[in-house]
């Protein structure tokens, strides 16, 4: 039994481990993608797409974030802020570099991104763990769910 228990935690610090490092390697791509000369970034037809695609990058973001904030009991608001922080990274980093510049809007999609992922995430976590019948949780109750299922 004990084994088991052991091999157990193993595989969990094994999987939270890599998903630390798929996290860093995350971020540090999206500092480094601001690093891109202006002239090498793709120019999207509609300005909606290039603040999709900012959504798109960051709620990719928060769902790295996610397992790592999660054993916290305000990992949204975790979440959200290192979402916020980021994309005013990124956007400053852009800034120094050649044909690139500061958007106050990016920094937005940015935000948004996050929020809809922690938003999304968190509607599915209080869904999935409320029984039938029950009455669903408490504002600001912590689910503690399994995220290993």
């Amino acid at each position: 039994m004990y084994e088991l228990i052991a091999e157990w935690q193993r595989l969990t610090t094994t999987r939270y481990r890599t998903t630390v490092v798929l996290w860093a390697i995350y971020s540090l791509g999206l500092v480094a993608g601001s690093l891109l000369p202006g002239h090498s970034v793709p120019k999207f037809a509609l300005l909606g797409w290039d603040k999709l695609a900012h959504a798109v990058a960051f709620a990719g973001l928060a769902a790295l974030t996610i397992p790592i904030a999660f054993r916290r009991q305000r990992w949204p608001w975790i979440v959200i802020t290192y979402g916020a922080v980021m994309g005013v990274v990124t956007e400053a980093v852009q800034r120094m570099t050649p044909g690139r510049f500061f958007s106050h809007w990016d920094v937005l999609a940015d935000i948004v991104g996050t929020v809809m992922y922690v938003a999304a995430t968190a509607i599915t976590l209080r869904e999935r763990h409320q029984e039938p019948g029950a009455a669903p949780p408490a504002p600001g109750e912590v689910i503690s769910p399994n995220l290993d299922s």
